[in-house]
C-alpha cells in the first residue's frame, strides 16, 4: 500500500512552534497566573470579540478553577459562569462571609428525611450463589466464591 508522503518542513528546535509563548515583552501589561486569580478577586478582562476595540470588561471572580485555564469564551460574560457583572464599589467588598451553618442541613431537613439507613444496611449482605450457606459483605463472598473454583 502505498502511502502519501508529509512533506511538511520541521521548524528547528530553536524556533518556537504554534502560538507564542509567555508575556509580550512590549507590552507592559503582566498577566495573573492561575495560582494569582482567587475567587472574589476583581478582574478586567477584554473578551475576543472586543480585542480590536480594547472594550474592557469588569467583574469579581466567582471562581477560579477552570479546566480550560483563564480562556474565555468568544461571546458575551453571561455564557461565562465564572464572571460576575459588578457596579460601584461591589468589588472592594470581597466574596460574603460564611459560617460552617451555610452548607450544613438545617434541624428541620433533617427531620423531614425518612430512615433507610437500616434498611439499605440490611440489604448490604449477599448469599453465596454456589452452596447459600455462606453470608457475608459482597467482598468476602466474592473471596467465598473463587474457593469454590479453586
Amino acid at each position: 500500500m502505498n502511502r502519501p508522503r508529509n512533506h511538511q518542513q520541521r521548524p528547528s528546535r530553536d524556533q518556537q512552534r504554534g502560538g507564542r509563548r509567555g508575556p509580550s515583552s512590549s507590552s507592559g501589561v503582566s498577566v495573573p497566573t492561575v495560582q494569582q486569580v482567587r475567587p472574589g478577586a476583581a478582574v478586567s478582562i477584554v473578551l475576543k470579540q472586543d480585542q480590536p476595540t480594547g472594550r474592557e470588561v469588569q467583574g469579581t471572580m466567582a471562581a477560579a478553577n477552570y479546566a480550560r485555564s483563564q480562556q474565555l469564551p468568544t461571546t458575551n460574560t453571561t455564557a461565562w459562569p465564572g464572571l460576575r457583572e459588578i457596579s460601584g464599589d461591589d468589588h472592594l467588598n470581597g466574596p460574603p462571609n460564611r459560617t460552617l451553618a451555610d452548607f450544613l442541613p438545617t434541624s428541620t431537613e433533617l427531620e423531614s428525611q425518612p430512615e433507610t439507613a437500616a434498611a439499605t444496611f440490611a440489604t448490604a449482605t449477599a448469599k453465596c450463589p454456589i452452596c447459600n450457606i455462606f453470608e457475608g459483605d459482597e467482598i468476602a463472598v466474592s473471596r467465598h466464591v473463587e474457593d469454590h473454583f479453586t
